[in-house]
Order: C-alpha cells, then structure tokens, then sequence
C-alpha cells in the first residue's frame, strides 16, 4: 500500500525538480531577449496612454537581426471606425519611437530606423461580458505594410472577419487632417 503512494510520490518530485532547474533556463538569442523586454515596455505605455492590453508578440528576421516586430493587443472598449484609426496611427507612431530610440536595439535590427514596414499592430475589441461583435462593429483592427485593415464578423458569416474595409496609410492620414479641420 505505501509504494503505491510514494512511485508517484516520487514521480511528482521528479517533476518538480525537472521544472525547477531545467525549464527556468532561457535559451533566447541576445536580440530575441531585447525584442521581448522592449516590447512589453511598449505594451505597458500603449496601455498607460490608451487602454490598450498588450496580449503577445509576432517576430520575423535572421537568428540575430529583427526584420518585423508585430504587437497584439486587446481593447475592452467598442471603437469606431475612427476611434481604431486613431488608435492604431498613435500606436505605431510610438512603437516606432520607442524601438528607434533604444540604442541598444539598434544593433538587432535590419535596418535602421524602423518603419512603418517593420512593426505590425493588431487590436482585438474583446468587451467584457459580450460574447459576439458583428458589423456595424469593428472586431479586429490593424496596421501592416502601410494598410489599415478595420475588420467584423457578420451575422450571415459569423466565424469569419466576412466585412473588411482597407486604407493607405496616406489616406488614414487625410481623413483624420479632414477631421481635425472640420472640429475647428
């Protein structure tokens, strides 16, 4: 009856000491450490100044070199069309700034500055205690490669982001110089 009790007695501790010496160990790459600890600093500022909740990290380049840094983030706000415009420009421009002004990174980055080219931003709209966003409502907004991409599931489509609507860059830019214009 007791080796019953301590086989998995000792299977636990085995476990346990296994977690404990040997999943602790970071085997990220200098530039990877860099690229995560800068981008949880830029998380908790888009936070501080927006609202915003940093929820994860998407990286391309070399082994030692950052080509793209995507951010994801969560909103548990409704955004407007340009509400999530504004948004996403503000995000980028102070990723942008905060990537750009770390002199340590520069040397992990393939080129230098950063631009818009090199950082991608998506934000989820995730409202506490709503289980569905369908069009008229954005779910899912994005900067990438110059684009704003605003996204929504639809009562026919569901499952899908069925309503998408796309921008430059250049003309998010216009409608909000349009914008500014008109409130004054």
């Amino acid at each position: 009856m007791r080796k019953i009790i301590i086989i998995p007695g000792l299977f636990m501790l085995l476990i346990f000491i296994y977690f404990l010496f040997f999943s602790s160990a970071d085997n990220r790459t200098p530039s990877t450490k860099m690229g995560h600890r800068i981008s949880r600093e830029v998380g908790e500022m888009l936070k501080i100044r927006y609202g915003v909740h940093f929820s994860g990290i998407s990286e391309a380049g070399s082994i030692d070199k950052y080509k793209i840094i995507g951010l994801y983030l969560n909103t548990n706000t409704i955004l407007t069309k340009d509400q999530g415009r504004i948004l996403l420009l503000n995000s980028l421009r102070d990723t942008l700034e905060i990537f750009n002004s770390c002199s340590e990174f520069e040397p992990y980055m393939e080129n230098y500055p950063f631009t818009g080219d090199n950082i991608f931003i998506v934000i989820l709209v995730q409202p506490p205690g709503v289980s569905e966003i369908y069009y008229p409502n954005i779910t899912s907004f994005s900067i990438c490669r110059g684009r704003l991409t605003y996204s929504a599931k639809t009562t026919e489509v569901p499952y899908l982001h069925a309503h998408e609507e796309e921008e430059t860059y250049e003309e998010a830019l216009k409608i909000i110089e349009a914008q500014n214009r008109s409130s004054h």
